[in-house]
């Protein structure tokens, strides 16, 4: 009987670990699937919108530059000239939209009140479930499938960065304007090495250096393949700059009088030191470190 007592009392100890492991691993489940919904949700900017009527039409990020927009249209199609805006507003109670109004100074000093150029309005992507109002809209994407990870910058799913050479490291990228040490290829910021400008001023072509690890940020400049052929990239695999010769791309010693501006970035510094080896440690593992050059 002592057995016995001692066997039934077992049993139902480990039926109640097993309860309380599963009570634990739905909390930490339900807690999982919240997180990921909360994660993946975002409120979208307001897009404003002038109708086409006015100007053409156009999609501005402020109320401000669509209501100049939009006035500047309605005087040139009345014939009667533009001087100033004098008040802007979104008004309604749509869900997820608002008019937009203007009331405008003519070139003959003379007020046009309560014009209705276009829409205010946020949205939600395909497969995105929207809820709350104007202005405070909600998007809620699916869960990311792994191993695609959610990008806050841009409110979607895409692979992770993984920082070191991978990915675009070690080929040429073209881009508008200087890079400023790094750029963005596929969602993710890479470093930028030595560049050349390909048409002398404002568009450069860059040998990309490692992967950062982090997402690009928000405005900074995105790098593309070049066109192929490129013999301005033949010259920067070269260390060279370039000139033109009867229109034909020479590569030349950078610096050369007359080349192509040039932009140099030493490429970055990695050293690998093994801390001493302790009683506790006698293995210690090599740490590997990289700073820009």
């Amino acid at each position: 009987m002592g057995w016995l007592s001692c066997h039934c009392l077992t049993s139902g100890y480990i039926m109640f670990l097993a309860s309380r492991s599963f009570l634990l691993f739905f909390i930490c489940f339900i807690a999982f699937i919240n997180n990921a919904l909360a994660t993946n949700s975002y409120t979208p900017p307001i897009v404003y919108h002038v109708s086409t009527v006015y100007g053409g039409g156009g999609n501005f990020n402020d109320i401000n530059s669509a209501c100049t927009f939009g006035a500047q249209g309605n005087a040139a199609n009345i014939g009667t000239g533009f001087t100033s805006v004098t008040s802007c507003s979104a008004v309604g109670s749509a869900n997820y939209s608002r008019d937009e109004y203007v009331t405008y100074v003519n070139g003959s000093g003379n007020t046009v009140s309560n014009v209705l150029v276009g829409t205010a309005s946020q949205s939600c992507k395909t497969g995105e479930s929207i809820s709350g109002l104007y202005p405070n809209v909600v998007c809620t994407a699916a869960a990311c499938v792994a191993p695609a990870v959610w990008n806050s910058n841009t409110n979607s799913c895409q692979a992770p960065c993984v920082a070191g050479c991978n990915g675009a490291c070690g080929q040429t990228y073209s881009q508008t304007g200087e890079s400023g040490g790094s750029t963005c290829i596929g969602g993710c910021s890479y470093k930028t090495l030595d560049g050349i400008s390909s048409d002398g001023s404002n568009h450069w072509v860059y040998s990309i250096g490692n992967n950062t690890g982090s997402f690009c940020t928000n405005g900074q400049a995105t790098a593309t393949p070049p066109a192929s052929p490129c013999p301005v990239c033949d010259c920067l695999a070269q260390g060279k700059s370039f000139g033109t010769v009867n229109g034909a791309v020479v590569c030349v010693a950078k610096g050369t009088a007359g080349s192509s501006p040039y932009s140099t970035q030493n490429p970055p510094i990695t050293t690998t030191t093994t801390p001493p080896a302790t009683s506790s440690n006698p293995s210690p593992t090599p740490v590997t470190t990289t700073v820009d050059g």
